[in-house]
């Protein structure tokens, strides 16, 4: 676990200070009372998370925190070789106030990324209220979603690519089996894979269990909608698209 210490230094400092080896990825305003996460990225690429605590007398004032972990390397905590263990993160202070992103529910969902140490925290502007396209509800990509009534991680890219995929594929119905999962629902479908792309709103199981179509879904029409597409022989009932950035994994 990350142990997170605060030392109260007052100092007209605004921004983010680190090792040498690290990067501090925000540098949150914090509500006196309340908390704020705090991203640490290692040299390695290996980022670490952890929660900033405020008194609730101290407003206005700057924290300096210093973040101490062994990192978390998406497979479980690991060692960050090579790296300074600790890194220091000026926090801003402001007056008591709606905690967080204004939203407890919000400010839940978020916090779940921490809690379960996943590699990547979303924003506040990352949550947003559930969305859907002509053909994919927004009830259909959150089925899986414990906050499917007020929050959700939904890309535009995604839904988007969908439209495609049906469209050139004869307009038949693709029915989704899972779209976004927040980190809780992640680790109760498929614990082995913290970090699966449907935590990132970017991700969606089709059910399909026509071999052509789901042959032409694989090899053509995903990659032709820049898709991510897992390997059949994984996905026996349904196929997995996704629209990360950057290259998809080997295999794919």
């Amino acid at each position: 676990m990350m142990l997170l210490s605060i030392c109260r230094c007052r100092s007209p400092v605004q921004s983010i200070t680190v090792g040498p080896a690290l990067r501090v990825a925000d540098n949150p305003v914090v509500n006196a009372g309340s908390w704020a996460a705090v991203s640490v990225q290692w040299a390695n690429g290996v980022e670490i998370h952890g929660t900033v605590s405020v008194d609730p007398n101290a407003p206005d004032t700057m924290e300096t925190v210093t973040v101490t972990s062994r990192g978390w390397g998406g497979q479980g905590f690991m060692p960050a070789p090579g790296a300074n263990p600790t890194a220091n993160a000026t926090v801003q202070i402001r007056g008591a106030g709606a905690a967080g992103c204004g939203d407890p529910r919000k400010d839940s969902l978020i916090a779940e990324y921490i809690t379960y140490g996943l590699s990547w925290v979303p924003a506040c502007g990352d949550v947003i209220s559930p969305i859907g396209s002509s053909h994919f509800s927004a009830q259909e990509i959150n089925q899986d979603n414990d906050y499917r009534d007020y929050w959700t991680i939904t890309k535009q890219a995604m839904l988007d690519g969908l439209e495609g995929i049906r469209a050139d594929s004869g307009g038949l119905p693709m029915p989704v089996s899972s779209g976004y999962r927040n980190p809780a629902s992640q680790m109760r479908i498929n614990p082995s894979s913290p970090n699966s792309r449907h935590t990132r709103g970017d991700a969606v199981d089709i059910r399909e269990t026509d071999p052509g179509r789901r042959e032409l879904f694989k090899w053509t029409l995903g990659p032709a909608h820049g898709a991510c597409v897992e390997p059949l022989s994984l996905t026996p009932t349904w196929v997995h698209f996704d629209w990360r950035p950057g290259n998809c994994p080997v295999g794919w």
